[in-house]
């Protein structure tokens, strides 16, 4: 064989053995790996209409309502449909435990017994009901379109005066009576003594959902990425960087939690610090609920149901 020939063959060789030594054509990148630690995923969905808000019980254990009188619940081993004679969009939720729960809606409250949801018939409102939080089975709250605060007070029902007109979306009271709402136009409203006041708000953009992890501390969170922290002093606004409304809020704790976007977009909160949850949907997300650090479920627009796990 030609000498020169014998030469090229080899030089060739040799050049190919560095390039598999460094790792391909370009020496500095990266061979991608697999994600590691729990990831958001779709679950199979038992309904196609619109999820709204999701409560657990317990890890096995969890509800969500939605359009069309719709109430999806989860065993421990699937995700089945409940079926209910009930046709009006159902868009909060709140289970106390495994026998004892509440949703609202279109004008319209429900109560779960342990077997069936029933409609409420003394606590019909003409107003849209758009979120609830109870401590327990005879004492809770709604909130909704046209200012509307309607209190459950142990088998009575009291329509509250309110100090706004607007669509209210988030309601927390607890035991100690010392409350919080919000709502569209950054309404943010405080229930001491027995009334509801407005409170001076950072923020003039839509709030649609809130999560506290304690009495006096919680969040709020709303459109152009907008997040309120409420602590002693009062709410405060926190630049995060998100851009797209916020539909969806869950704390973990004072400092970590989850926010679900309009867009499909899952953000993770840590002390100030918003990054990516390294999922993209392709509907909104409505509900978010962790049963612990590395498990959680969310909900959303076309029956979507995820799981982060």
């Amino acid at each position: 064989m030609n000498r020169r020939l014998v030469f090229a063959l080899r030089s060739l060789v040799m050049a190919a053995a560095v390039l598999l030594l460094s790792g391909g054509c370009g020496g500095d990148d990266e061979t991608p790996t697999a994600p590691t630690g729990p990831q958001w995923r779709v679950v199979q969905s038992p309904t196609n209409q619109n999820l709204n808000d999701m409560d657990a019980v317990s890890p096995n254990n969890i509800w969500i309502a939605g359009d069309y009188g719709n109430f999806v619940h989860f065993d421990g081993s699937a995700w089945r449909l409940k079926l209910t004679t009930l046709i009006n969009d159902i868009y909060c939720i709140d289970m106390l435990d495994a026998s004892h729960g509440w949703a609202g809606g279109g004008g319209l409250v429900y109560r779960y017994d342990g077997k069936e949801w029933i409609k409420v018939e003394q606590a019909e409102t003409i107003s849209t009901l758009r979120d609830c939080y109870f401590v327990g089975d005879e004492q809770g709250w709604f909130v909704g379109d046209d200012g509307t605060v309607l209190q459950r007070d142990h088998g009575d029902w009291i329509l509250h005066d309110t100090p706004v007109k607007g669509t209210l979306t988030g309601v927390y009271v607890p035991a100690s009576g010392d409350g919080w709402a919000c709502g569209y136009g950054g309404v943010i409203l405080r229930y001491r003594g027995g009334r509801w006041e407005a409170i001076n708000s950072p923020t003039p953009k839509d709030l649609n959902r809130l999560h506290f992890t304690a009495p006096g501390k919680g969040w709020m969170c709303g459109d152009a990425g907008t997040l309120v922290e409420i602590t002693g002093g009062g709410p405060v606004a926190r630049s995060i960087g998100a851009e797209q409304p916020l539909t969806a809020i869950w704390f973990l704790d004072a400092v970590t939690g989850w926010l679900g976007g309009a867009k499909g977009s899952f953000f993770q909160y840590d002390d100030g610090e918003l990054r990516k949850g390294g999922f993209q949907h392709r509907t909104s997300i409505t509900g978010i609920r962790f049963v612990a650090r590395d498990r959680g479920y969310a909900c959303g627009g076309g029956g979507s149901i995820l799981a982060y796990e």
